[in-house]
């Protein structure tokens, strides 16, 4: 999304648009925050979160990365953190948070890593609760297509 995009898309000039955005970027909200805000915004519009978790990683070379949580079949983005790596203890503290304030757990999606999985075991033992989480579908492609060649030399490849 563009500038020029949003400036035709919304009818107003480049100066109101970078006047209303200056304001969120001198001080944009945590993530925590964000989230807050979007609870009160969905409970007054009467929307409930679907309850079922996408959780991944983007990583910015070897040292660090972005941990996204996501709610589905809504698609809203529900909580961020830059860390250093996949690891339980962050992984955990996310979702106690989203579980504290009241984020309906009736399942997860993720890449598979082993930290995830026992992030959302310890939140599901924590709840006394069963949280069914599986293994993203595209993730499993991936690491099939990497295992496979391409070329077989035999029949049963």
């Amino acid at each position: 999304m563009t500038v020029n995009y949003l400036v035709r898309r919304w009818r107003v000039s480049r100066q109101t648009l970078s006047s209303n955005f200056n304001l969120f970027l001198a001080k944009p909200p945590s993530p925590r925050e964000y989230f807050l805000h979007l609870l009160a915004k969905m409970k007054e519009q009467s929307l409930t979160l679907g309850g079922y978790l996408l959780l991944d990683a983007d990583w910015f070379g070897r040292d660090r990365c972005l941990l996204l949580y996501k709610d589905h079949p809504t698609g809203k983005l529900l909580l961020w953190r830059f860390a250093d790596s996949e690891s339980y203890g962050e992984i955990l503290l996310d979702l106690l948070f989203l579980a504290e304030h009241g984020y309906p757990f009736n399942g997860a999606v993720s890449d598979g890593r082993r930290s995830i999985f026992a992030a959302v075991k310890s939140l599901a033992d924590s709840l006394k609760k069963v949280i069914p989480h599986q293994r993203c579908l595209v993730h499993t492609q991936m690491l099939v297509q990497g295992l496979l060649t391409r070329k077989p030399k035999t029949e049963a490849g």
